[in-house]
């Protein structure tokens, strides 16, 4: 468990980091920069990290741990494992509006990409008769499409409701995949 002290150091340089991505890209902000907004000593930032990519690193291991958690247990089939992912996700909506502006969440959305596509993987491989090379096809597809809601709803003005937006996210996984063509319409009616 960390220090209080160091916790608080910490959670300011992140909220610093925040601040500054609301007014440039990531690319351009420096370590000097951030300590003098975070109002913390250089010397204390490299305690800590080796350069600003290393916050970035930290907050996306953060919200993962954070949403993580929130969906254990919870079977992906069921709304409230969406109703948990999109608490999380507005619960840090700063972090995640500058990051999609700035299109530097790669490694968030791949990891929560991945974490879908896991969940899906583990929940239709015992309910679909699709073998295991279509269904993990199959699962990055709808695991990309549920992400890309969520990246949609932030940069086109949030207009659906939060419950729509969970409900929608939930509709995805909601398909009978082994109703999926995956012969390519090659039947042919008698």
């Amino acid at each position: 468990m960390e220090d209080r002290r160091i916790a608080k150091t910490k959670a300011a340089l992140r909220e610093g980091f925040v601040t500054l991505l609301k007014t440039k890209p990531l690319r351009d902000i420096t370590v000097a920069e951030l300590c003098r907004v975070a109002n913390v000593d250089r010397r204390t930032f490299y305690n800590h990290y080796n350069n600003v990519g290393d916050i970035v690193d930290e907050i996306n291991d953060i919200a993962l741990k954070i949403l993580t958690d929130a969906v254990q247990g919870l079977s992906i089939e069921t709304k409230e494992f969406f109703d948990q992912f999109t608490k999380i996700f507005i619960t840090n909506l700063d972090y995640y509006e500058v990051m999609i502006a700035d299109r530097s969440y790669y490694e968030l959305e791949y990891l929560c990409r991945k974490m879908l596509r896991e969940a899906l993987i583990a929940y239709y491989s015992t309910r679909s008769s699709i073998d295991p090379v279509h269904l993990e096809y199959l699962a990055e597809y709808y695991a990309s499409g549920i992400n890309s809601v969520y990246i949609h709803w932030i940069r086109h003005g949030r207009t659906l409701p939060l419950e729509e937006l969970s409900q929608l996210a939930y509709a995805c996984t909601k398909v009978d995949w082994d109703s999926i063509d995956l012969k390519g319409g090659t039947e042919h009616e008698g």
